[in-house]
């Protein structure tokens, strides 16, 4: 690969402006050649100030008739020019200066087809549901408990809990996936992935985990975990973040997002999640590995553990009652 090979970040957007700025801030800082980075804004029809910013930072504005994230992102990737392509979304901002130069090293090896942030970070200005998603590696306490994940969690002191063979390489972790029926929710926020890789899959619509179990199962299993973060910017308070885990559940039941690829839990899986929750100790241990990470979260860690597997019991048995929800959301 060459020294500074183009990148193209696809992203979409609606009406997000203040965190946009945020994110194209971020990519402009970059201690790599301008002339390399390409930034493909797809809008889904945005009515405050997101297309003036976009075209501000020098991004390529394109319409996003769709409007959502899985229909609109192709569009991106069928424009871009980049033989590197960076899935991001307008509330990811990327951790440091050296964030690309670092994602792209392990791309020297050419059986790796992927690579990803190993971290989500957070800082300090950030509300209390981004930092708590950065500390446990994941935007639900549930799944991370299932071993349903892809950063690295202080509840689990691991990255996921799927099958895998890892070769540590210093700046990033080799990573091969071992069953391409359990795999980690990889192919978002920061995921950078070889054009020629993706573009041999099946990805319209750009459902992420379809994506990287179809490249797994094609053969293209080894992927990095790069020692770097990516701030992910979650909802405001705790009854924003619940209603939007809401939302995301109720597609799941009722299968209003069709997606290919299914990380099935068995009954022993959530066996032993319940029997973690009645027993309560481990999930307080658990609250205070959360806290060592952040001195803040653990009492929200433990509030938001039985909400939210509260809110999965309530959604599979009455959910037909709660009114379901768009199958996308629209960023």
């Amino acid at each position: 690969m060459s020294a500074s090979p183009l990148v193209s970040f696809v992203i979409p957007a609606y009406n997000c402006a203040g965190v946009l700025e945020q994110c194209l801030a971020s990519i402009r800082a970059q201690d790599y050649p301008a002339e390399a980075v390409e930034i493909l804004i797809l809008d889904g029809g945005s009515t405050d100030a997101t297309r003036a910013v976009a075209e501000r930072f020098g991004c390529r504005v394109l319409d996003n008739p769709h409007v959502i994230h899985p229909l609109g992102r192709p569009i991106g990737f069928r424009a871009a020019r980049g033989e590197l392509l960076c899935c991001l979304d307008s509330d990811n901002i990327l951790d440091g200066t050296d964030w690309l130069r670092r994602m792209l090293a392990p791309f020297d090896d050419p059986d790796i087809c992927a690579a990803e942030p190993l971290w989500y970070r957070a800082r300090s200005e950030d509300s209390v549901p981004t930092r708590y998603c950065a500390a446990i590696g994941g935007d639900d306490p549930v799944a991370v408990y299932l071993g349903y994940y892809d950063r690295f969690s202080a509840v689990t002191g691991d990255w996921t809990g799927a099958p895998r063979v890892e070769e540590d390489r210093g700046g990033y972790i080799k990573a091969v996936f071992t069953d391409s029926g359990r795999i980690p929710p990889l192919g978002a926020n920061g995921f950078i992935v070889r054009r020629d890789d993706l573009m041999s899959v099946p990805h319209d619509p750009f459902l992420h985990v379809d994506v990287a179990h179809r490249l797994v199962k094609a053969g293209r299993n080894a992927m990095a975990k790069v020692r770097v973060g990516v701030v992910h910017v979650h909802a405001g308070d705790a009854e924003a973040f619940v209603r939007k885990k809401r939302r995301r559940v109720m597609r799941r039941v009722d299968r209003e997002v069709e997606a290919f690829y299914s990380y099935h839990f068995g009954p022993r899986d959530w066996l032993r999640l319940f029997g973690r929750a009645f027993l309560v100790v481990p999930v307080w241990l658990d609250a205070l590995r959360v806290r060592r990470e952040d001195p803040g979260l653990g009492l929200f860690h433990l509030a938001m553990t039985y909400r939210v597997l509260g809110l999965y019991c309530a959604v599979k048995l009455f959910g037909r009652f709660l009114g379901g929800g768009n199958a996308y959301e629209r960023v």
